[in-house]
C-alpha cells in the first residue's frame, strides 16, 4: 500500500509458466515471521519472499485446502484444513508434514489457528464445534467447558499475556 497516493500497487504477479489460465484457487494466505507471503492452494504451497521477491513452490502433499496456519518458531508450523490439523516443517523447499498424533483430537473443518508462544499451546477454531485447546508442553488436546462448543470460531487474537478474544460467527 502506498499511503502516500492512497492506492495499492502491484509489487508481484505470477509468471505465466506458474499460472498459465490465470487461475489460481488461492484457500489461504499468510504472512510468516520471515515476510514471506504464504499462498495455499490444494495443489502448493507458494512461498514469496518479500526480501528477494522470488516465489517457491512447495507441493501440498496433504490435497487439501489450507483454511488456516499458525507458525510455531522459524521452520515449524500449524496447517488447518477441512478434515483436521496438520504439522508441518519447512526443510528448504519443502514442507515435510510430521506425524503429531495428539492433533488427531481435532477431526473436524478448522476455521482459525491461534499459537500462543509464551504459554505453548495452539488454539483451534472450527466449524460449529467450538475450541479446542492442544497443550505442546502436556502434549495433549481438550476442549474448555464453555458455552462455546456449538458455534464456529472465526478468529482468535491475543488481547493480553491472561486473555485472548474469540470472534465467532454470532451465534
Amino acid at each position: 500500500y502506498n499511503s502516500l497516493k492512497d492506492r495499492f500497487e502491484l509489487v508481484f504477479k505470477f509468471p505465466d509458466e506458474i499460472l498459465p489460465n490465470n487461475s489460481f484457487p488461492v484457500s489461504y494466505s499468510f504472512i510468516d515471521t520471515h515476510n514471506r507471503i504464504w499462498l495455499c492452494t490444494q495443489d502448493y504451497f507458494y512461498l514469496y519472499d518479500t526480501g528477494t521477491e522470488k516465489i517457491i513452490r512447495l507441493e501440498n502433499n496433504l490435497k487439501e485446502n489450507i483454511n488456516s496456519v499458525a507458525q510455531q518458531d522459524s521452520i515449524h508450523f500449524f496447517l488447518g484444513t477441512d478434515n483436521g490439523i496438520h504439522y508441518g516443517e519447512l526443510n528448504g523447499t519443502d514442507l515435510l508434514i510430521l506425524p503429531q498424533h495428539k492433533l488427531n483430537c481435532v477431526s473436524v473443518h478448522v476455521n482459525e489457528l491461534f499459537y500462543n508462544h509464551p504459554t505453548r499451546q495452539l488454539f483451534i477454531g472450527t466449524f460449529q464445534k467450538g475450541v479446542f485447546i492442544y497443550d505442546l508442553k502436556k502434549d495433549q488436546c481438550e476442549q474448555p467447558s464453555t458455552s462455546l462448543s456449538d458455534i464456529s470460531i472465526h478468529r482468535f487474537r491475543l488481547l493480553d499475556n491472561d486473555h485472548i478474544l474469540i470472534a465467532t460467527d454470532g451465534a
